[in-house]
């Protein structure tokens, strides 16, 4: 059984939706990634509910316009997000996936042209 992430994942892909350059929809997303992100935890280890939080956030972000750099990382950060969730349910040590979520973020930053550590405070 697909997780919810993986459910909207292939939504995504199926659609085509957010797969296209669009200048206008890329600056929205930066925008709402801006609010989005605050208090995610990611400097660290988010604890399960900051990762739940923002992985639901992130939900509809998945779908939105934007360049292929920028989106490509969003649903990267979305999937690890809500895998750092499951991992903390099982009790399973999530540092690894953490730091792969802080790279998805720096990526994001880089294609918003915003500092790398624009997300991560």
């Amino acid at each position: 059984m697909l997780s919810r992430a993986g459910l909207l994942l292939v939504a995504v892909l199926l659609s085509g939706c957010g797969l296209g350059e669009d200048e206008v929809g890329s600056a929205e997303l930066c925008t709402a990634l801006k609010a989005d992100l605050v208090g995610t935890g990611l400097s660290g280890v988010p604890t399960r509910e900051q990762a739940q939080q923002v992985g639901t956030r992130l939900d509809p972000r998945v779908t939105q316009r934007a360049s292929p750099a920028l989106h490509e990382s969003v649903v990267r950060l979305h999937q690890r997000l809500h895998a750092i969730d499951q991992a903390l349910e099982r009790g399973t040590d999530a540092r690894d996936l953490a730091g792969k979520a802080r790279t998805d973020a720096r990526d994001a930053a880089r294609a918003c042209d915003l500092p790398d550590d624009a997300f991560l405070r």
